[in-house]
């Protein structure tokens, strides 16, 4: 059974008799509606003072009939409520008392089990005014409590209307508005954190020489009347964080607002900066708030990237009025479908954010979550889908549909890479051509993408050139024989220490795939394997699940971590694309 020991705190002062009294009057008297931790106490009973791994300090062990209290608390505005930030083992109550632990109950803040992790709880308190000891004993439970603060009591909310009269206020404002924050700050260049006018859970560090603010979950900062004239189109900030899937939400006018945008912050351990992009039509003055999610954001800097609509000036009203500028425009980032384009550049989204990681912009998009092109011109077909993407789970997919969410299913692309951004390629049989709203949709884990691209069908070789395409209809021929005979369609390939290499042709005319088989039949498992193809009778623009590399005439082909082993009686499978014409057969051999 743990300790049940009253401690009181000195504050510092020298120990002694001589000045009981002294100690009281010079203890600091706080401020409730900022921020407090919870280990600035004054006396305790049964809790202890403990170090959390993210290096937080937290007072732990609150059990029914534990407590600590903390003296002189000014509560100049009132109270109206009380919000902590606590981890709970199950369902607990902490009563909140004035006067001390055996004083009035102000208020019960119950909590739910957090699974480790600390959460936002607060409850309605009964006013005090003037200065009191407030005490925070366990009722229920066990709670560990990182910090507190108070809300004012609801009479000083009417205070607003007093600004009214012209005389006074004007001249408060103003006062702050010649200040740097308001006046001089430019929200497309670089805003230090620490500049904000008003915090809440946020308190100003320094560490190798890097001033920034911590911000604690749902604690915010704000920057009054920001000049937002240019528009926004993305929010970036150079931050860091004690634990993964912290965020920094952007919101405006208000901390009830819905969010503008949101913010990984990626890095644990050193300053790196992430950024978002979005449409949004927001300009002229705002207050903008920026507020920590899930954890704690350690906030350097931000700056704000300005919107697309920048210079639409009144004498040119009709340049703005005709809709073609507004649906289409931003359509024609992909215009054309059979280049890479940009994840980032998606017309809707939905459970996806935009991330930027070691130089490269991604989206990163969560199980169920899309992201869709609107009016994508496919009037080359579509034979197939590469993406450039990761994930930190196996086997991630990605289902392309199209012309809605609930749409037709053209086809599958497994993510295989965990590690680096690789591409992976999915087939596709279909007639699909003409404009149309492709959507990929992550069915389970998260896909991070970085680009896409489309793979022409067999729709358009006719105009281009009427020559090549005479000799390339014979090319699916070899494909109809494959179902009767697959291996015979190259038969010469060798069978080296037992494996065997097949292959099947998909050509277009004006390009191709070719999916490769590995089989084992050595009768013993195999480790590594690699394939050898002619330059001459291939050009290898893109590959899915295997490297590639050139030696002499020969590509060089080898497997993955993943697929280079193979078990007896197995097959793996792997692609390659390329352009231009392809013969019926290939001179292609495994070792």
């Amino acid at each position: 059974m743990k300790r049940k020991v009253p401690v009181i705190l000195s504050m510092l002062l020298a120990a002694g008799i001589t000045a009981p009294a002294l100690t009281v009057e010079a203890a600091p008297a706080f401020n409730p509606y900022k921020t407090i931790q919870a280990e600035a106490k004054f006396g305790d009973s049964g809790v202890e003072v403990t170090t959390e791994a993210s290096g937080a300090k937290v007072v732990s062990s609150i059990d029914k009939g534990d407590y600590f209290f903390v003296k002189d608390v000014n509560f100049s505005e009132g109270l109206s409520k009380i919000a902590i930030s606590a981890k709970a083992e199950g369902p607990a109550v902490i009563e909140v008392r004035k006067g001390g632990a055996d004083g009035e109950v102000l208020g019960n803040i119950k909590l739910s089990n957090t699974n480790g992790e600390y959460k936002d709880f607060s409850a309605a308190m009964k006013n005090v005014e003037g200065k009191d000891t407030i005490a925070f004993v366990g009722a229920g439970g066990s709670v560990s409590i990182d910090y507190w603060s108070a809300v004012a009591a609801q009479t000083t909310e009417p205070q607003p209307e007093e600004p009214q009269p012209e005389n006074p206020q004007p001249e408060n404002p103003q006062p702050e508005t010649p200040e740097n924050p308001t006046t001089t700050l430019n929200p497309y260049d670089t805003v230090e954190a620490e500049s904000a006018q008003d915090k809440y859970f946020a308190a100003p560090l320094s560490k190798d020489g890097v001033n920034y603010l911590g911000i604690k979950a749902n604690g915010y900062i704000v920057f009054k009347d920001v000049d937002l004239s240019k528009g926004i189109s993305g929010l970036m900030i150079t931050a860091k964080s004690d634990r993964p899937n912290t965020s920094l939400e952007l919101h405006v006018d208000s901390l009830d607002s819905e969010a503008v945008a949101s913010v990984k912050v990626a890095s644990p351990d050193e300053f790196k900066t992430n950024a978002v992009k979005f449409t949004s039509d927001i300009t002229d003055k705002h207050d903008v708030y920026l507020v920590a999610k899930t954890g704690t954001v350690n906030l350097d800097s931000w700056k704000l990237m300005p919107g697309a609509n920048v210079n639409p000036e009144p004498e040119n009203p009709d340049p703005i009025t005709p809709d073609p500028v507004d649906p289409q425009p931003e359509t024609s980032v992909v215009a054309d479908p059979y280049s890479d384009f940009q994840a980032e550049a998606a017309s809707a989204k939905d459970l996806a954010d935009v991330a930027t990681l070691d130089d490269v912009t991604y989206t990163s998009i969560k199980a169920n979550g899309y992201i869709a092109f609107k009016d994508v011109d496919l009037t080359q077909g579509i034979a197939g889908v590469m993406i450039n993407a990761k994930s930190a789970a196996p086997n991630t997919k990605v289902d392309v549909r199209v012309d809605g969410i609930d749409g037709q299913s053209l086809g599958t692309v497994k993510i295989m890479s965990m590690g680096a951004f690789k591409s992976t390629a999915v087939k596709i049989d279909s007639t699909v051509s003409g404009k149309h709203d492709l959507y990929f949709v992550v069915t389970n884990g998260v896909a991070d993408i970085d680009t896409l691209k489309v793979l022409p069908g067999k729709t358009t070789p006719d105009p281009v050139n009427p020559d090549p395409v005479n000799p390339d209809p014979v090319t699916p021929d070899p494909v109809t024989p494959d179902p009767v005979n697959p291996d015979p369609v190259n038969p010469d390939p060798v069978v080296t220490e037992g494996l065997n290499v097949r292959y099947q042709i998909n050509s277009w005319g004006t390009g191709y795939t070719v999916d490769f088989f590995v089989d084992n039949k050595s009768g013993s498992t195999t480790n590594s394997w690699t394939v050898k193809v002619r330059k001459d009778q291939v050009s290898i623009d893109d590959s899915w699940c295997v490297n590639i590399k050139e030696e002499g005439d020969y590509y060089v082909i080898t497997p993955l971590d993943w697929n280079s082993h193979i078990e007896n009686g197995k097959s793996i499978q792997f692609g390659i694309i390329g352009t231009g014409s392809i013969g019926n057969t290939l001179d292609v051999s495994v070792q």
